[in-house]
């Protein structure tokens, strides 16, 4: 056997044998990455459902608590009124505002019922006074007696409180004078299920409540288990935390509401986190086939080249000659002629790693530079308008919350997206526009604006983030100081191969003797001035022909023209500087 590997062919061993010694630790990697894959996949998934289900439990018990704060406050004030009035109809109608009074200050609140030792009930709902004779007869009042006036919450089945057909959560209290400690009646505090329902809802997790009892409540009307009787009861019943059905598996994270027994229940989809293993296993066994037949190819290449008749050392040196360093000998042979291939082999790699390290030295420290300079573009603007969410939250303004924020979204999804430094033009008037916008909404009606559409100059590159600081500038060093602000108006048009974008302002303009003091801070890079940072990015990217003129009158206004080439499409290439 020995000696049939040392007579195969050198074509052989190079192609063949070093593929068949690669299967092995393919699959061992493969096998492996899959079986950590799946673990950990499993416990992260678990976790989160563990803390999904305790999520649920507190928005519950939050809700509960609200009940319970209700019964507290109305056994307080009735109480009072039963110590301060004294004729029967005053005290009723007195009692009566209180539990209408309540539903509307408390959340989730069906309807209140309360009934006097007398049997005599009062409710905010007409439709309850039909079903007087079954809460009388109910356990509920017998219970409540037996409590000490604790809260106590009933299990749903067969509620008396329903009305119209609709669910509600009964939790009972009984009334006691503060001053006597002669109980005055019995108070029922009915929540709106479906208000549980969407306080407790969660986007990554479908949700299932059960009482005490065991009976179920309610959960997610278009869940995978909806209708199901069967499998609605196993979730309760069922102790595991994994659940096989209709070929798909679950994740069951169990959570009990600590204040009544009641459990909450979520359900993920365990896929839904991420690829399964079987997944993740065939995507690495298809990816090192696809190594494996790259490999293979190279490999049979570099046979090829081995085994092929020898270049003539002749003509190899006359293309080096001619400046080609890409040319490479390989010789069998370990004569001289092979020697001398080897070394110029050395020789040209030698050579070319030279001039790689040159060009890549250059374009790094172009790249560096470009970084600084990008670096001190930054959205000043966003602190100010986060304080503008904030203080529309606090205003209870919530709907022009969401759509600040949600322009403000938009605009950083713009300017931060992708890592393109030349833009189309059309995608940077995008930008400033909804900048200007978000401005507006900081500042009011204090100025306005227009943008020229781009029309045939859509598609021009441009670097990006190069009109923002210009008509940031506008506003905070022209607009700002005027009494009654102005406007910004942004420009553009072509001439030949030319370009021109225009940022105008009718604001306070710039004094003349400080005129030249600004065009100085154009060339200036130890100013931290916006205005130099878009003209050095412009002269970098396109020449030093191009870049940024400032024009002003005093009390008149500015005009600033950014002048780049008309150059559509494809990338643009740095200028050397």
């Amino acid at each position: 056997m020995k000696h049939r590997l040392r007579d195969l062919s050198l074509k052989y061993k190079i192609s063949v044998i070093p593929l068949l010694l690669a299967v092995i630790p393919l699959l061992v990697f493969a096998v492996s990455t899959t079986y950590l894959f799946e673990r950990a996949i499993l416990q992260r998934s678990r976790r989160h459902i563990e803390e999904n289900s305790r999520v649920m439990a507190r928005q519950a018990e939050s809700v509960f608590r609200d009940g319970e704060l209700c019964s507290n406050y109305l056994t307080l004030n009735i109480s009072r009124i039963y110590n301060e009035e004294r004729d029967p109809g005053r005290l009723k109608n007195s009692v009566q505002a209180q539990l209408n009074q309540s539903v509307l200050i408390f959340n989730g609140i069906s309807s209140i019922v309360y009934v006097d030792t007398a049997g005599k009930m009062l409710s905010t709902s007409v439709a309850l006074y039909d079903n007087s004779a079954a809460i009388l007869a109910s356990g509920y009042l017998a219970d409540l007696q037996s409590r000490n006036g604790k809260t106590v919450l009933f299990d749903v089945g067969g509620s008396c409180m329903e009305q119209d057909g609709k669910t509600v959560i009964t939790q009972g209290k009984r009334v006691i004078n503060t001053v006597t400690g002669r109980t005055l009646g019995y108070l029922f505090i009915n929540l709106d299920v479906d208000y549980l329902q969407q306080s407790v809802q969660n986007a990554l997790s479908e949700y299932f409540l059960y009482d005490s009892a065991g009976a179920f409540v309610g959960g997610d009307e278009n869940g995978v288990f909806a209708g199901d009787d069967a499998a609605l009861a196993g979730l309760y019943a069922d102790s595991g935390d994994m659940l096989h059905y209709r070929g798909t598996t679950y994740l069951v994270g169990r959570c009990q509401v600590e204040s009544c027994g009641w459990t909450i229940v979520g359900v993920t989809d365990l896929n839904q986190y991420n690829v399964s293993g079987r997944e993740m296993l065939t995507i690495l066994l298809a990816t090192g086939a696809v190594v494996l037949l790259l490999l293979g190819v190279e490999i049979q290449l570099a046979a090829n080249s081995i085994t092929r008749p020898l270049m003539t050392l002749t003509k190899g040196a006359e293309k080096i000659s001619d400046g080609n360093l890409t040319v490479r000998f390989s010789f069998r042979t370990q004569d001289e002629i092979g020697q001398l291939g080897a070394i110029l082999n050395q020789m040209c790699a030698r050579i070319q790693e030279l001039l790689e390290r040159v060009e890549t030295e250059a374009a790094q420290k172009r790249a560096y530079e470009l970084a600084l300079i990008q670096e001190q573009v930054k959205p000043h603007f966003l602190y100010n308008t986060l304080d503008i969410i904030i203080m529309l939250i606090d205003m209870g303004r919530g709907r022009d919350a969401q759509r600040v924020t949600r322009k403000l979204a938009s605009y950083y999804k713009n300017s931060l997206s992708e890592s393109q430094e030349v833009i189309p033009l059309e995608r940077e008037l995008t930008m400033v526009q909804e900048y200007l916008e978000l401005q507006l909404m900081r500042y009011g009606d204090k100025f306005t604006f227009d943008i020229a559409p781009a029309g045939e100059l859509a598609g021009v590159r441009i670097p990006k983030m190069t009109l923002q600081p210009l008509v940031e500038n506008a506003i905070y060093h022209g607009l700002k100081y005027r009494e009654n602000w102005g406007n910004i108006h942004v420009g553009l048009r072509r001439e030949q191969d030319r370009v021109f974008l225009t940022v105008a302002d009718n604001g306070i303009g710039i004094a003349p003797e400080k005129m030249a003091a600004v065009q100085a801070l154009l060339n200036s890079p130890q100013q931290h001035f916006g205005v130099y940072s878009v003209n050095h990015r412009i002269k970098l990217y396109f020449g030093e022909e191009y870049g940024i003129t400032i024009e002003s009158r005093y009390e008149e206004g500015t005009t600033v023209t950014v002048c780049i080439p008309f150059e559509k499409g494809g990338d643009v290439p740095c200028s050397e500087s």
